[in-house]
């Protein structure tokens, strides 16, 4: 926070910033347990547990209950059997992140209709392909999943998360075809783009992907949904991550997205 007179001394380390998501999993994981080594740090490093989902799951699948119509059934008992892991594999993470990505679009759509795009992280030039503003309202979007406070559709929150539910499944069927077809990773693999890259045909040499990736902004091995394109390349990835074995640092680890460059 910025100085004030009070605390003269504090620094002001900015404001565009993801969600608590992310931190709060890695302190319930660091609190669960003191045996860490090398190998549970790289577990920890992998871990694609969804908070959000965690806090939500029961009054949306009590909404989705309701509304789901005979398309999106199927959907709703991915749903429920999930176990809130954004795997690679996993069909019904797929339909979550579609999910949550339409409602981003149609509460934001609800509550700024001129500047929606804007308000979704519109990017403003090739150096800044992407804003930050709808990744900071994903725990805003979580409460109002689960409080579903009046005032934001005309039909009210199950009447518009059941409409979402069914467009996740009509696109999923257009795009992937049949449900075995539906993981995250093989819908929304993802892409290392090198800027050279961008003129055919130098993407073949230069570019890597697609790669099958799990995780979203919300996860610790971050994978961010873009939320007006949810199943485009992700916006962000893990580039380096390191696990130092103080003790034994031949036992260290270390990786590169991509390669050493």
């Amino acid at each position: 926070r910025p100085p004030t007179a009070d605390n003269p001394t504090s620094a002001f380390l900015g404001a565009d910033w993801l969600d608590g998501n992310r931190y709060a999993r890695i302190t319930e994981a660091l609190s669960a347990r003191r045996d860490w080594d090398v190998a549970s740090t790289m577990s920890l490093q992998t871990d694609r547990t969804s908070l959000p989902w965690r806090a939500m799951r029961e009054p949306v699948l009590a909404a989705l209950g309701e509304r789901a119509s005979a398309s999106s059934k199927g959907a709703v008992d991915l749903l429920r059997a999930w176990d809130g892991i954004v795997s690679a594999e996993s069909a019904a993470a797929t339909v979550f992140e579609l999910f949550f990505a339409q409602m981003m679009v149609r509460a934001v759509k609800a509550k700024a209709p001129g500047a929606w795009q804007a308000a979704l992280g519109e990017g403003i030039n090739v150096v800044l392909p992407h804003g930050m503003m709808a990744l900071r309202r994903i725990e805003h979007l979580t409460r109002c999943l689960c409080e579903q406070p009046v005032g934001w559709f005309a039909r009210g929150w199950p009447a518009e998360m059941g409409d979402a539910l069914d467009a996740v499944v009509v696109d999923l069927r257009r795009l992937a075809g049949p449900v075995d077809r539906w993981a995250w990773g093989t819908v929304r693999p993802i892409f290392l783009q090198h800027p050279v890259g961008d003129k055919p045909p130098l993407g073949k040499i230069f570019n890597l992907g697609p790669i099958a990736f799990g995780g979203d902004a919300t996860t610790i091995p971050q994978a961010s949904v873009d939320f007006a394109h949810p199943l485009g390349n992700a916006i962000g990835v893990p580039n380096m991550r390191m696990v130092v074995d103080v003790g034994n640092w031949k036992a260290s680890r270390w990786v590169l997205a991509g390669g050493q460059s």
